[in-house]
């Protein structure tokens, strides 16, 4: 418990530092779209719109900006085949959220304790989760930063997410370079470079868009 109180007040500051000037000797992400410090061992995965994904050769993480599409609870959709594989959730219930986020990756949520975080919208709770979770037969340790975005008068929010994790028996022992690399984290808002992974990303969005507005006209017949 003590440890974890100190990573959530370092993950306070990490917060904070995301405004400062842009650290030196960082990376450019493959689209463009921002910069990060990659320690030996790490490499970037994959990088969107200012979002981005490292992992390293130990099976820890560092995923930073990543939203994830999550269906209302109170939404009609729910129930429909096109819906399965997406998470269900009451908007703003972030706890909810990430354990079917989780479940849908074939995961378990096996621990969740949370922290009131500053907020990145007005008006919007936001907190420091540390949680444990299983996947493949494996235990990992994660802590992270969650808020909601939500969208009147549709079907769908989002849990936007930025996170540490590691395998459980390491964690202890890659937290603090993981930290350091969230602190580097520079988007510059920038849009997909041409040919870039992050391009590709944008166009299997609109075809998910796509989808989903058939999963809706689907329900509207069924009427």
């Amino acid at each position: 418990m003590r440890r974890w109180i100190g990573l959530v007040v370092v993950s306070a500051a990490m917060f904070a530092a995301l405004i400062s000037p842009r650290t030196a000797g960082a990376a450019t992400f493959p689209d463009g779209t921002g910069t990060i410090t990659v320690p030996t061992g790490w490499h970037i995965a994959s990088a969107y719109r200012g979002s981005v994904d490292l992992r390293s050769t130990t099976g820890a993480a560092v995923v930073l900006g990543l939203p994830h599409t999550i269906i209302d609870a109170n939404s009609n959709l729910v129930g429909l085949a096109g819906s399965a594989s997406t998470p269900i959730a009451l908007p703003g219930d972030i706890g909810t959220a990430l354990r079917q986020v989780i479940v849908k990756t074939n995961g378990e949520l096996t621990n969740l304790r949370a922290r009131t975080a500053p907020p990145s919208f007005p008006g919007v709770p936001a907190f420091y989760i540390y949680y444990q979770f299983t996947a493949e037969g494996k235990a990992f340790t994660a802590i992270g930063y969650f808020t909601a975005i939500t969208y009147p008068n549709t079907d769908f929010w989002q849990l936007y997410s930025s996170a540490i994790v590691s395998p459980t028996p390491i964690f202890a022992k890659t937290a603090t370079t993981m930290t350091k690399m969230w602190a580097s984290w520079r988007p510059n808002g920038n849009a997909p470079s041409a040919g870039s992974e992050g391009a590709e990303v944008d166009k299997l969005i609109r075809a998910s868009n796509s989808r989903m507005d058939k999963i809706q006209e689907q329900f509207r017949q069924q009427l």
